[in-house]
């Protein structure tokens, strides 16, 4: 049965408090390697799985909670199940590491680990991994390589609690599976959420480094040469390319060695926030309120020098920051309960048809519309808003040298328009270029829309072995 030891999980917590403060050594040694230390806080809480099935049984219970019944039938999830427990079979009795067989177990651990908030100082955020385990400590587990993903943005207080579980099906693959918690959620729940922001990539970076850290103290370890694959969906795209573009740009060259990227996957586009704002609110239509409203709050908190001599409310307008159905009804703001993610996306475009709420002019600050509706580009509010935006665009200012970047999307998705996600690509790929950088990769996707589209991608991302392997080996010819 699965067991949480927490008399264990409190001496681990008090013994890793001690070995990561701040008087440690910088590094580790692990064969060759220098793992850089000092990102790992503590590990707060363990669940360990004595085999495969009861693995698949715990995710299986998540993911049956998180799409319900209905959703389940939509997407065959009850087949893409049995599929995961054909691969966990196959990997254990044919696998990687036949001496370990059916007596694999698996460790689950939840951590807390050092990065910097958007204004540069030090925060400390939340993490998962997974990671096979055997029970014979005579023996040292060796997985093959890193899986890092960052999760999509959930709607619905339902929901919220089971982020990024599936992704735990990545360990059949011998890997270990690390998810971050961003500011916002885990053990930062009460912090303003920064779903959108450049530092969340090396946020989410950080929290591999602490992650191989507990492989560490665990006493597992990776293979020599490891790599780590980068991916995410939906606003864990705009999150996994924000990461990649750290990595080559701006990390540390022991971050760059110890992450070791084999490349990212980004599907559901990671879009050009700026590009995005501009089309909405030149469209004017409200489909995409809570998106868009969640991305101008991000910009807020993700910029303060940005935004200076600004208080959050004087970004939108007095309709949205004082609507009665919505204080008399849920006893907030349309912005605080919109930011909060406890309802529906259908639920809050309700509240929001119910608030009076027709237009991108009933949103913002009405400073930022001409009289026609049309957007007043001279605007001083529009302007920072913009440079914000541009400040964290993950898809501007550089292009990939180190690893593959494969960007996914969906030719009917009604959140992003393709045709904005293929002129950001295009962009990145000749940033600095005469002709198309081999490493960027566009993929087209199916007709789906974008929630039904980056459902389906996530599913993917879990049941393929190599999510680097599908995709085109060459770019569009539309280019």
């Amino acid at each position: 049965m699965r067991t949480v030891n927490k008399l264990s999980i409190a001496l681990t917590a008090v013994l890793l408090s001690i070995m990561t403060g701040c008087e440690k050594s910088d590094s580790y040694m692990e064969g060759d390697d220098i793992v850089p230390s000092g990102y790992l806080v503590d590990i707060y809480e363990s669940e360990y799985f004595a085999n495969s099935e009861e693995l698949v049984d715990y995710i299986d219970s998540l993911m049956a909670l998180v799409l319900g019944n209905e959703l389940a039938n939509i997407f065959g999830l009850k087949i893409e199940t049995e599929l995961a427990r054909v691969e966990f079979r196959n990997y254990l009795d044919v696998g990687i590491n036949p001496d370990y067989s059916s007596k694999l177990a698996f460790e689950l651990h939840r951590f807390r680990y050092r990065t910097v908030n958007p204004s540069g100082n030090p925060i400390i955020l939340s993490g998962t991994l997974v990671m096979p385990n055997n029970t014979d400590d005579s023996r040292k587990y060796e997985m093959d390589h890193v899986s890092l993903f960052n999760e999509a943005m959930f709607v619905g207080k339902d929901i919220m609690p089971f982020r990024g579980v599936a992704g735990y099906f990545r360990v059949m693959y011998n890997s270990l599976v690390v998810v971050p918690d961003l500011q916002g959620y885990g053990i930062t729940a009460t912090l303003p959420k920064v779903d959108f922001a450049y530092i969340n990539g090396c946020q989410s970076i950080d929290c591999e480094m602490a992650a191989l850290e507990v492989v560490r103290l665990r006493g597992a370890s990776l293979k020599k040469g490891y790599g780590t694959y980068l991916m995410g969906v939906s606003k864990g795209a705009f999150t996994t390319l924000s990461a990649h573009k750290y990595l080559e740009t701006e990390a540390p060259a022991e971050k760059l060695k110890a992450v070791n990227p084999i490349g990212s996957v980004c599907s559901g586009a990671p879009s050009d926030i700026s590009a995005m704002l501009d089309y909405y609110l030149n469209i004017g239509e409200t489909n995409n309120i809570v998106a868009l409203s969640i991305v101008v709050n991000s910009l807020y908190y993700a910029s303060p020098d940005f935004f200076a001599g600004y208080k959050l409310e004087d970004l939108f307008s007095d309709k949205y920051n004082k609507s009665e159905y919505a204080l008399k009804t849920y006893g907030c703001t349309l912005n605080e309960l919109i930011c909060s993610m406890e309802l529906s996306y259908d639920e809050l475009l309700d509240v929001c048809r119910k608030s009076g709420i027709t237009s991108m002019a009933d949103i913002f600050n009405s400073a930022m519309f001409n009289g026609d509706g049309s957007v007043n580009t001279s605007d001083k509010l529009y302007q920072t808003i913009k440079k914000a935006a541009e400040c964290n665009n993950p898809m501007t200012g550089w292009t990939p040298s180190y690893c593959k970047c494969i960007i996914k999307h969906s030719i009917g998705d009604d959140v992003i328009p393709y045709q904005m996600a293929f002129d950001s690509y295009r962009k990145m790929s000749l940033y600095g270029r005469t002709v198309p950088n081999e490493k960027v990769i566009f993929k087209e996707g199916y007709l789906m829309g974008h929630i039904l589209n980056s459902m389906k991608d996530e599913l993917l991302l879990f049941m393929t072995k190599d999510p680097l392997s599908d995709c085109r080996d060459e770019n569009p010819e539309s280019f």
